[in-house]
């Protein structure tokens, strides 16, 4: 992936919606959460995600966010949630899916562990990402 310089990026973000993905990874009934080792949300419990890249379908997209951010091969998707996500810098449209999985997993280079939680989560995980596993919950009922 070749990346924009930073200060392009900035230009960007500050006129254009910028579209994302984010996972909901399931296995035997469990959430995938991978904890940052840096960057902005260092410490936090996050959802695997990332942005779309130019070229990309939704199905490529998903299959590249779960291979980079946990080594996972993951089958069928499905559409969960779309939502507008707004901080100090920028917008960004973040679409949430939901594949299962039944691979191993390797979190990538900007995780430092990973674990599979039930309902119950823990405090650490990024607010955005606590209300995308909300909707998810309340979807199964």
């Amino acid at each position: 992936m070749k990346n924009i310089p930073e200060e392009l990026f900035k230009s960007i973000q500050e006129v254009i919606v910028i579209p994302s993905i984010n996972l909901i990874l399931i296995k035997e009934g469990k959430v995938l959460l991978l904890k940052r080792k840096n960057g902005t949300f260092k410490g936090k419990w996050v959802l695997p995600g990332s942005r779309f890249l130019k070229g990309e379908s939704v199905n490529q997209a998903a299959r590249r966010v779960a291979q980079e951010d946990c080594g996972a091969v993951i089958g069928n998707i499905s559409l969960l949630s779309q939502t507008m996500f707004y901080t100090n810098k920028m917008q960004e449209l973040v679409t949430l899916y939901v594949a299962e999985i039944d691979s191993n997993i390797k979190p990538g280079v900007r995780y430092s562990n990973f674990s599979w939680f039930d309902s119950t989560m823990p405090e650490e995980v990024l607010e955005l990402h606590k209300s995308f596993l909300e909707i998810y919950q309340n979807s199964k009922t």
